[in-house]
């Protein structure tokens, strides 16, 4: 099972740029639970003592600060830092099928004469 774990702080000021990715991540994150994909949000300024529990992200934050947030992990590994995913990007790391898009493996590849015949 798929698990993202979000960790973010809550805004200083909130612009409608702002609101709208916040809509669009919350509903991105209906869309995977929906799925059966497992997503914890974290507020940090609420419990910094969050950060120190993974070393990848206690550096990211020693060398970016909060400028790194929010940073999205899915499975225990960092998949982006410093801004919100959009639903496609979030059905592509777990694997899902998005309604604009289709992730199929095409299994080897194919070179030489005979190739495409």
């Amino acid at each position: 099972m798929t698990t993202f774990h979000i960790f973010e702080a809550a805004p200083q000021a909130e612009s409608a740029y702002l609101r709208q990715q916040l809509l669009a991540f919350g509903e991105a994150i209906a869309w995977l639970e929906e799925r059966g994909v497992v997503v914890v949000r974290s507020d940090v300024s609420e419990n910094p003592a969050l950060l120190t529990g993974n070393p990848a992200i206690q550096n990211l934050m020693e060398h970016s600060g909060n400028a790194a947030l929010p940073v999205i992990l899915m499975d225990e590994v960092i998949k982006l830092a410093g801004r919100y995913p959009s639903r496609a990007e979030m059905a592509g790391w777990a694997k899902l099928q998005h309604p604009l898009f289709t992730f199929e493996d095409k299994g080897g590849s194919c070179s030489g004469p005979q190739c495409g015949r």
